[in-house]
């Protein structure tokens, strides 16, 4: 198995995705950094990423040899294929029970099973998400974040750095900032998810779906990440690195990884009109979105 091919353990440490880095030159391919502790860990956009008791926070080191033949066309788009591939990783080990039969994880995970009352999927460009509850118009909930960071040498691109923390166990006050926007799969199921299960699983998938990517099987992995979309056909609002704000309805992912959008007609930088009162965008303008240009994503 490749991801986690070795296992870097610390108490504590600033960023993880920082100490992968740092070990670029050593570590094999699918090595796995792991601390108890995070005292500077960022999410997307470099903005801080809130740690609590009870996350669960990977950081996985990948270098593929097929880094070095890409020209620069390909590069990102082949980085964001490696995204889908191990966003898909993430959300079959969260999905999925049949990897590790038998742990207390797998009759949680049950519970995000479909039809089971809960709704467990992707948001784009690089989140996870819960829909607790059989009613469509119920809030989603974000349980879980991926983030890559690409690493050169010399300009020449020599590995991935790939990020990511579930929100496990912990369970998020109403006095928090992150209440009404996030939550966790053990308040979701209602009881306490074994971590070591749940890791192992994750390792266990993600490692399937890197081989998909590394033997070039980029449909597949694009048509399940698409699948995986929660929001497609939904009214959304996006905020882009460049201040701009766009809203509209997001009709599909492309195989590139960017989205296409129908875009709300007469809008301004604050994103406002261009709906009717049910929310369905009548300019009909179609814009496509870049991944890499998205700060934040939200229902409108």
């Amino acid at each position: 198995m490749i991801i986690g091919s070795k296992l870097y353990r610390t108490l504590q440490c600033a960023d993880s995705m920082a100490w992968a880095k740092q070990n670029m030159a050593t570590a094999p391919d699918g090595a796995v950094f792991l601390a108890d502790k995070l005292t500077q860990a960022k999410g997307r956009g470099d903005r801080v990423w809130k740690i609590y008791d009870g996350q669960l926070n990977v950081t996985i080191l990948l270098k593929p040899k097929i880094l070095h033949g890409l020209s620069s066309e390909d590069l990102p788009i082949r980085i964001n294929q490696l995204n889908m591939a191990v966003s898909l990783g993430i959300y079959d080990a969260i999905c999925h029970p049949e990897l590790d039969s038998g742990s207390k994880f797998c009759s949680v995970s049950e519970k995000f099973k479909e039809g089971n009352g809960c709704c467990v999927g992707i948001k784009w460009p690089n989140d996870f998400v819960i829909q607790n509850g059989a009613n469509p118009t119920d809030v989603y909930k974000k349980a879980g974040g991926v983030l890559f960071q690409l690493v050169w040498e010399g300009g020449i691109p020599v590995g991935i750095v790939c990020g990511f923390a579930i929100n496990v166990n912990n369970i998020f006050d109403k006095s928090d900032e992150l209440f009404d926007i996030a939550t966790s799969l053990a308040f979701v199921s209602g009881s306490n998810v074994e971590m070591r299960p749940l890791y192992k699983n994750l390792l266990i998938s993600i490692n399937n779906y890197y081989k998909k990517w590394l033997t070039g099987n980029f449909d597949e992995i694009y048509k399940l990440w698409r699948k995986a979309q929660l929001y497609l056909g939904k009214s959304i609002k996006i905020h882009q690195k460049d201040g701009v704000i766009i809203t509209g309805t997001m009709m599909q992912v492309l195989p590139n990884g960017d989205m296409l959008l129908i875009e709300s007609s007469g809008q301004d930088r604050s994103g406002n009109s261009g709906t009717d009162k049910s929310g369905t965008d009548k300019s009909g303008k179609q814009k496509i979105v870049s991944f890499y240009m998205v700060e934040q994503v939200a229902l409108n």
